[in-house]
């Protein structure tokens, strides 16, 4: 996933803790750049949603499967808009959870929720403002999500 010189790609590599190594899959996500991943500790599989092709703004979802070195296009019955530049995280009970994105007009200021199989809409009281692009931290230890920055119509050069 991302983009090179000769346009955007759509390889997968892993990485066992020194080598880097290119997977061939049967399936795979299309070529995109801008799309997030984070891991599912419930289904013990990585999250891929949203991007960008070079035409369109991306709302697929992929699982990718370390086990079996397989992707995976999940069919949810919801989910977030079509975004480029989501933010993708995984929260405190080991789900993963979505935020914001650009949908080629608006910056997204919603939150969702993947549970297994299908994209729930949470209702915070309290959400950033709407950017995409920005850097995701847990703090486990305090038990804080940290967002800061990205690009937003509101100054997203916050914490």
């Amino acid at each position: 996933m991302g983009s090179a010189a000769a346009g955007y790609l759509n390889d997968t590599w892993t990485f066992d803790g020194t080598t880097w190594t290119k997977i061939e899959t049967g399936t795979a996500p299309s070529a995109r750049a801008s799309a997030q991943m984070a891991y599912d500790r419930h289904i013990r599989q990585v999250v891929l949603f949203g991007g960008y092709d070079g035409h369109r703004d991306l709302g697929d979802t992929w699982l990718w499967d370390g086990t079996t070195s397989t992707w995976t296009q999940a069919t949810p019955a919801h989910s977030p808009k079509a975004v480029t530049g989501p933010m993708l995280f995984t929260d405190f009970d080991g789900r993963v959870d979505e935020f914001g994105g650009f949908d080629g007009n608006l910056y997204q200021g919603t939150m969702w929720r993947w549970n297994d199989s299908d994209w729930r809409q949470l209702r915070p009281n309290t959400l950033p403002f709407a950017r995409s692009s920005s850097a995701v931290g847990v703090n486990y230890i305090t038990k804080q999500i940290v967002l800061f920055g990205g690009l937003g119509d509101v100054n997203p050069v916050n914490t």
